[in-house]
C-alpha cells in the first residue's frame, strides 16, 4: 500500500486525541439536574444552621437533602450519551450516516397479580424546562442554515436520526425552538415539511 494511502487504522489514531480530550471534558461536567440538586442542598444547609441542634425540622431537612442526593456516575453516563449523539449528529452532517441506540428499558416482571391500572389518556409527562433547553440545543445543532431551500429542509424523521431523540421529544423542542425565533419550518405539512435555522 502506498505511504500516503489513509487508511482505518491511521484515521482512528487522528480523530482519537482530537475527541478523546474534549469528550472527557464534557462528561466530567455536573449535569444542569446536578447543578439544581446542588443549589437546592446549599439552601437547605443555610437554613439549618439558623435553627438550634433541638429543632424537630432538622430531621425533615436531612431527609430533603438525601433525596436530592444523585449519582455522579449516573450523572457521568447521561454526559456520555449526550456526547455520543453530539458525535452522531457530526457524522451524520459529514455524511457518513450513524445513529445512537436509545437505551433499553428493562421489561416490566410479569405476575399473576392484577394488572395495574393503565394511567389516565391524555395526560404526559411534563418534562422539566432543563430537559427541553438541553433538547432543543441538540435538535438546533442538527437544523441545516436558514439559507437552506424549502425542498432541502429537515424532516422531523431526519433530525431523529440524527440525534437519537424521539419524535415526542424532536416536537417538543421545535415547538420551542419556533417559539424563541430560532428554527422555522418551511410551511408545508407531510412528507414536504421541514425545519431550519431561523435566519438571524
Amino acid at each position: 500500500m502506498a505511504s500516503g494511502v489513509m487508511t482505518k487504522e491511521r484515521l482512528v489514531d487522528l480523530l482519537r486525541p482530537a475527541m478523546s480530550d474534549s469528550i472527557e471534558k464534557f462528561a466530567s461536567q455536573k449535569s444542569d439536574k446536578a447543578l439544581e440538586a446542588e443549589a437546592e442542598i446549599a439552601k437547605i444547609e443555610s437554613l439549618k444552621s439558623t435553627l438550634g441542634e433541638g429543632s424537630p425540622a432538622l430531621a425533615e431537612l436531612d431527609k430533603a437533602v438525601a433525596a436530592l442526593a444523585y449519582d455522579p456516575a449516573d450523572d457521568r453516563k447521561a454526559r456520555l450519551r449526550d456526547a455520543a449523539i453530539a458525535v452522531a449528529t457530526i457524522c451524520n452532517q459529514l455524511g457518513v450516516p450513524i445513529e445512537v441506540k436509545k437505551p433499553r428499558v428493562p421489561a416490566a416482571a410479569t405476575t399473576t397479580a392484577e394488572p395495574a391500572a393503565k394511567p389516565a389518556t391524555g395526560k404526559r409527562r411534563r418534562t422539566s424546562p432543563a430537559e427541553i433547553e438541553r433538547l432543543s440545543q441538540l435538535v438546533r445543532k442538527s437544523l441545516p442554515p436558514a439559507s437552506t431551500s424549502d425542498a432541502r429542509c429537515k424532516t422531523i424523521e431526519d433530525i431523529t436520526s440524527d440525534t437519537g431523540l424521539s419524535k415526542d421529544e424532536v416536537r417538543s423542542a421545535l415547538s420551542k425552538l419556533k417559539r424563541d425565533g430560532d428554527a422555522e419550518s418551511n410551511g408545508f405539512r407531510g412528507p414536504r415539511g421541514g425545519w431550519r435555522k431561523a435566519a438571524v
